[in-house]
């Protein structure tokens, strides 16, 4: 690579200084980034103070779309990945959309850019449902990341972020929380519902109290579910609850408290007031 690339820091996504002899070996970023695999990447701007001069400098992060995972990082100085990473970390975090419309529009005119080639560059939804609003619509939840993306005759066409800076605070978050009505008339109903878990603890168990209403108002019937985890940090879990309550005049369904159970022993409940900072979108 040229010069000015030589006399920078350059690391890969994990955290791994590139040597000068392995920078020689590629003839330019894209043969950097192609190396670790991504067909596309964004690349986003983070600017850092060097402690001994207390000058600014940029950084260039050449990252995941969407899921925003770095790929390669160049322009720094030895010893600044961790700080270059929670800068980008911050930035993406702080920003309105997380990003995404910038990494919306890096993909949405390119005719390759469909289903399958999104799940091959971010990885596999965490749900997929039919979407009415497009033809041969379908909507594809990235829960712990936080957006959906809609697409169209199989081709990328929309995207949605989430709301989920209060789940983040604390540590769990509540989305696609639905009804389950039963098809055969006997009046059972249940609840279907994913959660995400951004502690750095292992979920083992969530206990979900969870209220059934009729149409006035009145609460009908209480139940609480078991849902048996492991959920590893960052990561998330769909659960179905089909037959939870047998009645002819519930009209909804409410989640009334959650408690979660770590693998290390300790819990942490949420009761009422507490659950509308948890759920996401």
């Amino acid at each position: 690579m040229g010069t000015c690339f030589a006399q920078n820091a350059f690391y890969w996504g994990d955290g791994k200084l590139i040597s000068q002899d392995s920078l020689k070996k590629f003839k330019s970023i894209k043969e950097m980034i192609l190396s670790q695999g991504p067909d596309e990447t964004g690349i986003k701007i983070v600017t850092l103070t060097n402690p001994k001069t207390k000058k600014s400098y940029l950084t260039s992060v050449w990252y995941v779309p969407f899921i925003h995972k770095p790929i390669l990082i160049g322009g720094g100085i030895k010893g600044d990945y961790q700080s270059i990473i929670k800068k980008f970390n911050a930035d993406n975090y702080n920003s309105r959309g997380f990003g995404f419309s910038t990494d919306f529009d890096l993909l949405k005119n390119r005719p390759e850019v469909d289903d399958k080639f999104i799940v091959n560059l971010i990885g596999k939804p965490d749900s997929i449902e039919s979407n009415s609003e497009y033809h041969n619509g379908e909507t594809y939840h990235y829960y712990k990341n936080a957006f959906e993306l809609i697409f169209e005759d199989g081709k990328l066409a929309a995207y949605k972020a989430y709301d989920f800076k209060g789940a983040r605070v604390a540590g769990f978050g509540v989305s696609d929380f639905k009804i389950n009505l039963s098809e055969s008339g006997d009046y059972v109903t249940g609840f279907s519902v994913n959660y995400s878990n951004f502690s750095r603890k292992r979920i083992k168990y969530i206990f979900t109290t969870i209220n059934a209403i009729n149409g006035v108002g009145d609460l009908v019937q209480s139940r609480i579910s078991k849902s048996i985890g492991p959920i590893e940090p960052n990561e998330s879990g769909s659960y179905n609850f089909d037959s939870l309550f047998f009645s002819q005049i519930i009209d909804k369904e409410r989640i009334a408290g959650i408690k979660v159970q770590y693998f290390d022993g300790t819990i942490k409940i949420f009761n009422r007031t507490q659950l509308a900072t948890l759920f996401i979108n």
